[in-house]
């Protein structure tokens, strides 16, 4: 099995203010609900932006300028838990497909692992899980769910910015494009990692691309259209407005270049 298999997580959008059609210009400094994936969150969007939805992702454009603000699914040890206990309880209550589909979609990145037979060990044990025969009685594999929970709880809490590059990965094909800087910072008592990436070949194209850590699950905010010149103000105040409204996770570190989670 391969340990990087990078599958979206199901998202659910609300978003009231919305027309119909998904899409309405919002009046100045609207602040918006949204759920996305295991994200409860809110963004501030400026007076003459548009919002719209694109069902695990939603879209804020405004003239040449595009921003994207989507899930990303579970990202590190944490998030990868959590998914094994959603895969555990649903071969539980009798639903084994969809729990072997939750175990062989969880994004398990090699940077996890210290050594390649730590790898192996971890790869087998999962297996015997996800590769378990269809209508396996759920007393057959607690066993082996048990293990696979002490496993992912061994896992090396990895640093974020290594973490991050290999989210990243999903959004920036690695072949085409490279990252001219990173750094570190907190977004609403969040981990995230904020990106410049350019084009390989050229070092043109400039874009930026923000990757926040919440519960154990990947947020993006990405550039997706849009000059550094035009795009750069605008990202950095959507991403300073972005607020969570599940509770700040204990312990978060303090990190120079973030915002107040009490900040409006």
């Amino acid at each position: 099995m391969s340990a990087r298999r990078w599958i979206v997580a199901p998202a659910t959008l609300a978003l009231a203010v919305l027309a119909s059609a998904g899409c309405e210009t919002t009046p100045k400094g609207t602040r918006q609900e949204l759920t996305l994936g295991e994200h409860h969150l809110s963004i501030r969007v400026p007076e003459g932006w548009k919002v719209l939805s694109f069902g695990r992702e939603v879209r804020v454009s405004r003239g040449g300028v595009v921003f994207t603000l989507g899930d990303l699914g579970p990202a590190g040890p944490e998030g990868i838990q959590r998914e094994v206990e959603r895969a555990r309880a649903l071969w539980q209550k009798g639903q084994d497909k969809d729990a072997r589909w939750v175990m062989q979609t969880v994004p398990v990145p090699d940077e996890l692992f210290g050594t390649q037979v730590e790898r192996t060990a971890f790869w087998a044990d999962w297996s015997a899980v996800s590769q378990a025969p269809e209508g396996t009685a759920f007393e057959a594999v607690d066993e082996a769910f048990e293990r696979v929970r002490a496993n992912v709880a061994a896992l090396g809490r990895p640093d974020p910015q290594v973490l991050a590059g290999t989210v990243l990965g999903q959004i920036e094909p690695k072949a085409r494009r490279d990252v001219a800087t990173s750094h570190a910072r907190l977004v609403s008592g969040r981990e995230a990692v904020v990106f410049r990436t350019w084009d390989r070949l050229t070092h043109a194209n400039q874009r930026r691309v923000a990757i926040v850590f919440d519960k154990g699950y990947a947020l993006k905010l990405d550039t997706e259209a849009g000059t550094m010149g035009a795009a750069g103000p605008a990202f950095e105040g959507l991403l300073d407005s972005l607020r969570f409204t599940a509770p700040e996770p204990a312990g978060a570190p303090a990190v120079s270049g973030g915002v107040s989670p009490n900040q409006p």
